[in-house]
């Protein structure tokens, strides 16, 4: 049988797999922001000419590749350079390391790349294991502070994992607002790192194709294909608040009673309460009798 060593642990292939995979059948752990267990690595994701945030409109060459967010880096033993171990394939033989001082660096260089234009006084702070959250002790300015995610952020984890240079650079706070406008789900895009987890499971999962990226000033920029979701597409399933490492994209708090009000506003209109967009859809497939049906519940 095939095997690759990696940290001098012997793991058999059963399967043609990524240095990745085969690192997590070895229980072997390879920080990383983009690669989520639902979503294909190798999928292939391009940049549009432009995308939508909100309001604004995002300009950027079409047809460009995602790098990825370069944190599962390894190294080849007897070949030169580091290699993404999400997009590399394990090939029989392979003597894999996954820590060193090289790769320790170049991770370092990547999360400081990524944490340039994300608010991170929380992963310095020397007060966040007993801050209260209200009144910053380390006079922190509010648009920097703790998001709400705070201890559950997966970037937060992986950057402790990482380690970080104490000379990380500034953040550089956006004029970006919060954008509520939506239903069910609330963007923070100055939260968003552009690891695509949301443009890919709602493309290759869902199958909404509602979200897509475009890369500006060397920066991933997340946002709809159209002015709006609803225009773009977008089904308010939640995957993408799913998959979400930060606390770009959350739930709104909207009370549960809401989600039919919010959905299918014309339903909830309706003095009979009847569920139009379901009556329409039925009569487009010409299931006469079953959109009867949805009458009758009503009448």
């Amino acid at each position: 049988m095939d095997s690759i060593t990696i940290d001098g642990r012997k793991v058999d292939l059963t399967d043609t797999i990524s240095i990745f995979e085969a690192a997590k059948v070895a229980d072997i752990y390879i920080p990383h922001l983009c690669s989520h267990p639902q979503l294909d690595p190798l999928s292939g994701a391009r940049s549009l000419d432009k995308v939508y945030q909100g309001g604004r409109v995002h300009h950027g060459e079409e047809g460009q590749e995602f790098e990825g967010c370069n944190l599962c880096l390894v190294e080849i033993q007897g070949t030169e350079g580091l290699f993404r171990s999400c997009k590399t394939m394990a090939e029989n033989g392979m003597n894999i390391i996954t820590n060193s001082p090289d790769l320790k660096k170049a991770r370092q260089d990547a999360l400081a790349v990524i944490l340039e234009s994300h608010p991170h006084a929380c992963l310095l702070c020397p007060q966040a294991e007993g801050c209260d959250r209200k009144v910053c002790s380390v006079n922190v300015p509010e648009q920097e502070r703790c998001c709400s995610q705070f201890g559950n952020c997966e970037l937060q984890k992986v950057a402790w994992f990482v380690g970080m240079d104490m000379g990380l650079p500034p953040y550089k706070p956006s004029s970006i607002d919060i954008d509520d406008g939506e239903p069910l789900i609330l963007r923070n895009y100055s939260l968003c790192v552009g690891c695509l987890r949301c443009v890919n499971v709602c493309r290759d999962v869902r199958g909404a194709d509602a979200l897509g990226f475009v890369i500006e000033e060397g920066h991933v920029v997340v946002g709809s294909k159209e002015p709006t979701f609803r225009e773009s597409g977008c089904q308010f399933c939640g995957f993408c608040v799913d998959v979400c490492p930060t606390g770009a994209l959350t739930d709104r708090l909207d009370g549960v009673g809401e989600r039919e009000t919010l959905l299918i506003p014309c339903k909830n209109s309706c003095p009979a309460g009847i569920d139009v967009p379901r009556y329409v859809r039925l009569i487009g497939k010409r299931k006469y009798g079953e959109a009867l049906a949805v009458i009758r519940e009503k009448v």
